[in-house]
């Protein structure tokens, strides 16, 4: 499965994208997970992506602007929102 995980927190993308590698290994199924630091970088980038983890609060263009632009173009694309701070209770 190919993933986006969308935040301008670093360590939150990359304790996300390590938990969902570490699911799929667990049943046996291949993640790919890319990392993008902002929406307007993860719209740049061509490619489709089966599920995007989108944070809700960003600086640059925000989670919910970045949904809108990417349904313009991808209607299959499961979007999750995220406003978790820490990922620490995993």
């Amino acid at each position: 499965m190919k993933i986006a995980v969308v935040d301008d927190n670093e360590s939150e993308r990359t304790k996300l994208c390590t938990l969902l590698r570490e699911l799929g290994e667990k049943r046996k199924y291949e993640m790919i997970c890319s990392e993008f630091t902002d929406g307007e970088e993860f719209l740049r980038v061509s490619g489709t992506y089966q599920a995007v983890f989108l944070d809700i609060y960003m600086e640059k263009l925000n989670g919910i602007d970045t949904a809108r632009m990417l349904r313009k173009y991808d209607k299959n694309c499961k979007i999750i929102f995220m406003i978790i701070n820490d990922f620490s209770f995993f």
